[in-house]
């Protein structure tokens, strides 16, 4: 994205109705972006909003503590060791996939197996929020419940410089947002009875498992590109006990 954010842009992406791919550049520009910071700061002031969340936002720096330009924060690439994030020595950091309300999401390698991971890690401002570790530790637990070829896989939880981290299954694609808003006509039937049926075998198999999903939208469905449709964030799940 260029340029700064307006008021209108602002409420878009606190209210979340913004394309997951839109919310984090918004996040990303206005975490490197005093201006912007301050017009969230007046929003929340003025009670057009319920709180600040730029007021948590830390403006991203490099390793040398010169500031990150916030395009490339909210870009795919990490080049030159840019942005590099504190990391498991397992992994080698190879891009940067995204960024949410929690903290954000990279690709990585495992370098044991040899293979690509999202590698999803809080944000260091929610380190001490008692509930944003919970969520964490939630949405591990459910997604480590559930085996199926329409539910993203994870792989491995762990802690690194005391915070936790989750490594997921690496999925090259496009939510079923995007794949909904860049076609350029409407979905053959067909395809709409395919991709209906892969979540609804999924939510089966989740529900079957004592998991309730809770937050399923288009953001949190991946269509990659080998065509097997998953199931993601199970952050705000529900577990029937067993």
């Amino acid at each position: 994205m260029t340029g700064c954010l307006d008021e209108n842009a602002i409420l878009e992406w606190l209210e979340g109705r913004l394309p997951a791919t839109r919310i984090a550049e918004h996040e990303a520009h206005v975490a490197g972006c005093p201006s912007c910071r301050a017009l969230v700061a007046t929003l929340a002031e003025a009670g057009i909003v319920e709180d600040d969340p730029a007021a948590m936002m830390v403006a991203p720096t490099l390793p040398n503590g010169e500031p990150v330009d916030s395009d490339d924060l909210a870009s795919s690439a990490v080049d030159d060791g840019e942005l590099l994030p504190s990391l498991p020595p397992e992994f080698e950091l190879l891009g940067f996939l995204g960024a949410g309300g929690m903290g954000r999401v990279f690709l990585a390698e495992d370098r044991q197996l040899q293979r690509k991971v999202a590698l999803k890690l809080i944000h260091p401002r929610l380190l001490s929020d008692d509930g944003s570790l919970q969520r964490l530790l939630l949405e591990a637990r459910a997604t480590a419940r559930l085996a199926h070829p329409h539910i993203v896989t994870i792989y491995r939880v762990g802690e690194h410089a005391g915070a936790p981290y989750l490594a997921l299954e690496y999925l090259d694609g496009q939510t079923l947002r995007q794949l909904l808003e860049r076609a350029s006509r409407p979905l053959d039937p067909e395809k709409i009875a395919e991709l209906a049926l892969a979540i609804a075998e999924a939510l089966e198999h989740a529900h079957g498992q004592g998991v309730l999903h809770r937050d399923l939208k288009p953001d949190n469905i991946m269509v990659p590109v080998d065509g097997r449709l998953r199931v993601l964030d199970f952050g705000l799940s529900s577990l029937v006990a067993d």
